[in-house]
């Protein structure tokens, strides 16, 4: 098993490009919904502010033309005289039907709910619709006595059911240059019918949208209107001016413009706040936040699901990466478990065979003074043994490398030292073959390596050339500085590698194992460690060769 096998190669960069996407589509998202709220508030801001301007000015419009109305009635000679023969005559019959078809023309003039016509001492001396109801206010007697027409602001009565406003109109005379106040015309309206629709009237459709009408008592801000949210409010509704969250608050208090706070519900809400002109009356328009950012809110809720189960999807297809990935290290092992022990029980059992059946051999024909055939027989148990120390040496190394106690010390050396160093250990081998090694390495080539480790790749692809070069061949040993890397070259030849079992050498599930030209034997574990070997270098190792022509293999290693 290799150490490749042991630990699963986790995608590394694919989860650094998950994450990375992931964490700009976050901080995407949050700018974006950011850049959107802002432009959302400022746009309902700028709407609520055109709309309670309109409001504003319409209600300002319709308070002067109902002093218009009283200025009308105040210099409307006809009816002064007409009242005043009343006053004078009230028991005629005649008169008093006169006034009342007046009072009436008034009513469907103005769009008023009723016509009290009162003396300058207070009395109601005359109403239509007639009424036994009473009116009394200290504020008309000091319109009696001011002789100006003003309004009685929003507010209830015994004497009258419902919610009013009292516009009321003084009645001068004029005799002989001498004015003479005969009383008041007090003309109710109905809020509800001529005021609150202009108020509540929202413009756009809207669950939330509301606007209010109010004034300061005190200490408190009075709610004029009924809400929307909350039933029959209307002058019952006061809330202390101390709640700095509450627009209605802040409204009274004389601020205007745009306002974020706790609506009377404690609902955030932005609102634009005014001052009706002319009047004691304040004006807010006001929108839920929750309504305004719901489809920003649900556009960023879907894109957070997207973005999830995007996520969720990369999650699944590492997983599923991971799982093949094991499953292929699985095979691996098992094709790594297979091949070790089919190296115990075959490869490195046949060299002991060897050299346990020719020694007997050469035991008995020492015991008969028989000695034809010994030096062929030491041979082949020189070789056998030779074969057997090379397969130990490479398991050894093999199994301390998956076992992660072979450890990686690169430093500084000299590569031809190494050459040298290995050539000497395998020359005794290529003399036994007539082989010639030569090498073709500059003086003074320093690498940053693993000293053994080189050594073993060296030892491996020499050990092979020799192994398949026909006797009386050459073994070639070279190197070629690249840009950034030393290639080294071993060269032979010999009998070669087939196409089809090359591209195999370095794979231990592969199993290729060839013999000799003197029909020496191997495991193909040396091409094994090589490619580890170089592999924990940052190197690469390959392979060409033509069958009968030779072999060459190569190897890199980063340059010091």
């Amino acid at each position: 098993m290799n150490s490749n096998i042991q630990k699963i190669a986790i995608p590394w960069p694919f989860i650094a490009i998950l994450l990375v996407v992931t964490m700009l589509v976050i901080t995407g998202g949050t700018l974006f919904y950011r850049s959107q709220k802002n432009k959302i508030r400022y746009e309902k801001q700028n709407e609520l502010a055109a709309i309670i301007s309109l409001k504003s000015r319409d209600i300002a419009r319709w308070r002067m033309e109902h002093f218009r109305d009283g200025e009308a009635i105040s210099n409307d000679k006809l009816l002064i005289k007409q009242i005043k023969n009343f006053f004078e005559n009230e028991n005629q019959p005649e008169i008093k039907q006169e006034l009342l078809n007046r009072m009436k023309s008034l009513i469907k003039d103005y769009d008023y709910q009723t016509i009290f016509l009162m003396d300058n001492s207070g009395s109601v001396r005359l109403s239509f619709p007639s009424t036994d109801s009473l009116i009394t206010d200290h504020r008309i007697l000091e319109v009696i006595n001011n002789k100006k027409t003003d309004f009685i602001d929003l507010h209830t009565s015994e004497n009258i059911p419902g919610l009013y406003i009292d516009l009321v109109v003084p009645l001068i005379s004029s005799n002989n240059d001498v004015n003479h106040n005969l009383g008041v015309i007090v003309l109710i309206i109905n809020p509800e019918k001529v005021l609150f629709p202009l108020v509540q009237t929202w413009p756009t459709p809207s669950k939330s949208s509301e606007t209010i009408l109010l004034r300061r008592e005190g200490d408190s801000v009075v709610y004029l209107n009924d809400l929307r949210h909350k039933e029959n409010t209307a002058l019952k509704l006061k809330i202390s001016l101390n709640n700095i969250k509450l627009p209605a608050a802040v409204a009274v208090s004389g601020y205007e413009g745009s306002f974020e706070g706790n609506d009377y519900r404690n609902i955030p809400v932005i609102s634009s706040l005014t001052r009706i002109p002319d009047s004691p009356w304040f004006m807010v328009a006001k929108v839920d936040k929750k309504e305004i950012y719901s489809p920003l809110t649900e556009f960023t809720i879907l894109i957070l699901i997207i973005a999830f189960l995007v996520i969720l999807s990369s999650g699944a297809i590492i997983s599923f990466y991971l799982r093949k990935e094991s499953e292929i290290r699985l095979r691996e092992l098992n094709s790594t478990k297979d091949k070790f022990f089919s190296i115990i029980s075959h490869d490195l059992k046949s060299p002991f065979t060897s050299i346990i059946g020719f020694s007997e051999l050469l035991i008995e024909r020492a015991q008969k003074n028989d000695l034809s055939g010994t030096e062929k027989f030491a041979a082949i148990i020189y070789n056998s043994s030779q074969n057997a120390m090379e397969l130990l040496t490479n398991l050894t190394q093999w199994s301390r490398l998956q076992t992660g106690k072979m450890e990686f010390d690169p430093q500084e050396t000299d590569l031809v030292s190494i050459i040298d160093e290995v050539t000497e250990l395998l020359n005794a081998s290529a003399l036994h073959k007539s082989l010639t090694i030569m090498r073709e390495i500059p003086h003074q080539v320093r690498i940053r390596a693993d000293r053994a480790m080189i050594s073993t790749v060296l030892r491996n692809l020499i050990s092979n050339a020799i192994k398949f070069s026909n006797p009386g061949g050459e073994i070639w040993i070279s190197s070629n500085q690249l840009k950034n890397e030393i290639m080294l070259k071993v060269m032979d030849n010999g009998v070669g590698i087939k196409k089809e079992i090359l591209h195999k050498l370095f794979h231990i599930e592969a199993g290729v194992s060839t013999r000799g030209t003197i029909n020496e034997e191997g495991t193909g574990l040396g091409l094994i460690l090589c490619k580890e070997f170089v592999s924990r270098h940052g190197g690469r190792i390959w392979a060409e060769s033509e069958v009968n022509k030779g072999s060459k293999f190569y190897f890199t290693l980063p340059q010091l």
